[in-house]
């Protein structure tokens, strides 16, 4: 359902958000049906309460999109969403162009009802000096729009069914308010061959408040983010003969090309958090520089890539003194293949050149034994995921089951891993594949690794009282049966094998 209400509410955002120049000439009821039209090739409908035609262009009241979604599987009956966007004028300007005038002060409302359950939210927005300009033609609508500050602030919400009762409900505190400053943006819709939507914007600020509050005061919780130096450049593929409102219309959507990329920058960020757990108040604050992410999906591949720079996570617990990361970048790739067409998954982290405060190191190392130089922690994995079924195939995932999996990863590598801290580091690299032709998946490959520090590490923590010496005896003891010496001082390899029989060995040496 909330994929849903996102579609819908994007068909209905791209619509009214966007507008620029165009060498042909477009008239305000050539905009008003295209918009029908749109809606109608989503499987919903849109219209107005009212649409009064005047000298200068149209009126529309309370214009609604409306989509009802088929009762299927576990649904006790048929689902319906309004969205109530409010009026608007469409104004043509005598020059080829349509001007949109969304009042400044005005209300959105969602409902959506399924049988006796059903619920409603409805926000309020505000907006100065906003200009919005539709131009071109029917088959490609240039939206450009400039705006000094809009903001939405969540106004009303209710629901009914399920075991949620009315009483609980009222002692449920929810608020939200997003707002943003300074934004420019000028889009493009090519409506030729189903709907596709690209373009850019510039936004000067971006923030959000959200606030929940409990009657237990056990979930309750505050966030809060602002974003400055903000740009976005995005393109959505909606293909011909789309339809959100089954199943089956979503799958042929995601198999005829739907799909979309996002890529955004952003100078600044500041994110707070206050919560309360039950052992007392948490609070943390994330301040974060020139962040980069890039988002793309499509019926063969979701992909998020995300880079931040000089990073400071602050925390407060009632646990522990207040911890302080200080990091000089982070990064996530995070790469899912849908299908099987040569593309890897991929999960990578990376915390940069880390620092920990000395309120936190002096708890176990108030005499600063440990070196306290920049930690490094880097994780990349990567796999084939070789798909057993089409994952558009609702029916192939009836069979899937622990002896009849959905994808069976045959080539899993280790393409990096580091940890770098205290004075000591392990780095460590790998392979394997794995055999399904038995009766348990057999896994068969090497994993190679490199140590550096390590005893001086072990000496430093019988130093300073944290681990026995007999300890650090047997530790050494494995050390040497799974790690030779290296080529510098206090360095260890170290070579892991597993073949196609179950044996494991050791820098050659067989274990099992």
């Amino acid at each position: 359902m909330n994929r849903i209400l996102t579609f819908s509410t994007l068909a209905a955002t791209s619509s009214i958000l966007m507008t620029t120049t165009a060498l042909a000439d477009i008239t305000a009821s050539e905009v008003w049906q295209a918009w029908q039209e749109d809606a109608a090739a989503m499987g919903m409908s849109l219209n107005g309460e009212s649409t009064t035609e005047i000298a200068s262009g149209l009126e529309i009241s309370a214009m609604e999109y409306v989509a009802t979604i088929p009762q299927v599987g576990e649904m006790d009956a048929p689902l319906e969403i309004r969205a109530d966007l409010g009026s608007m004028t469409l104004t043509d300007n005598g020059d080829g162009t349509v001007g949109l005038t969304i009042p400044d002060n005005h209300t959105i409302v969602v409902s959506f009802t399924m049988g006796e359950d059903g619920g409603a939210f409805s926000v309020d927005a505000t907006s100065e000096g906003r200009v919005t300009t539709i131009s071109g033609s029917t088959d490609e609508m240039i939206y450009e729009t400039a705006i000094d500050k809009m903001s939405w602030e969540l106004a009303d919400w209710s629901f009914t069914g399920g075991d949620v009762s009315t009483e609980d409900l009222a002692q449920l505190v929810f608020e939200f308010a997003m707002a943003i400053e300074g934004q420019n943006s000028t889009y493009t819709v090519d409506r030729t061959n189903g709907i596709s939507v690209s373009g850019t914007d510039n936004t000067a600020q971006l923030s959000y408040n959200m606030k929940m509050e409990a009657p237990d005061a056990q979930m309750n919780q505050t966030d809060s983010m602002v974003q400055t130096g903000i740009q976005t450049a995005i393109s959505l593929t909606l293909p011909a003969g789309l339809d959100f409102t089954s199943p089956e219309g979503a799958i042929n959507a995601l198999k005829g090309g739907l799909g979309f990329k996002v890529k955004s920058t952003a100078e600044t960020s500041v994110q707070a958090s206050d919560q309360m757990s039950p052992l007392g108040p948490i609070q943390s604050k994330v301040n974060a520089n020139d962040m980069a992410v890039d988002m793309a999906a499509n019926g063969g591949l979701v992909q998020v890539i995300a880079t931040y720079g000089e990073t400071a996570i602050d925390v407060v617990t009632p646990f522990i003194p207040p911890v302080s990361i200080a990091a000089n970048g982070m990064a996530v790739d995070m790469t899912a293949p849908l299908i099987s067409d040569g593309n890897r998954a991929r999960y990578m982290v990376a915390l940069n050149d880390f620092t920990l405060n000395d309120e936190i190191w002096g708890m176990f190392d108030p005499t600063a034994v440990l070196p306290r130089d920049a930690a490094q922690l880097t994780l990349d994995l990567s796999a084939d995921p070789a798909w057993q079924i089409n994952v558009l195939d609702l029916a192939a995932w009836e069979d899937v089951s622990e002896t009849n999996l959905p994808v069976k990863p045959t080539d899993i590598r280790l393409d990096a891993f580091e940890l770098t801290a205290a004075g000591a580091s392990l780095t460590g690299t790998g392979a394997m594949d794995v055999d399904y032709s038995g009766l348990a998946p057999q896994p068969a490959g090497h994993i190679d690794l490199a140590a550096s520090g390590l005893n001086g590490l072990m000496d430093n923590l019988v130093a300073m009282g944290l681990l026995p010496e007999d300890q650090v005896m047997g530790a050494r003891m494995m050390m040497g049966l799974f790690a030779v010496p290296g080529e510098g001082e206090d360095t260890l390899n170290s070579r892991l094998e597993m073949n196609e029989e179950g044996h494991i060995f050791a820098n050659g040496q067989r274990l099992k």
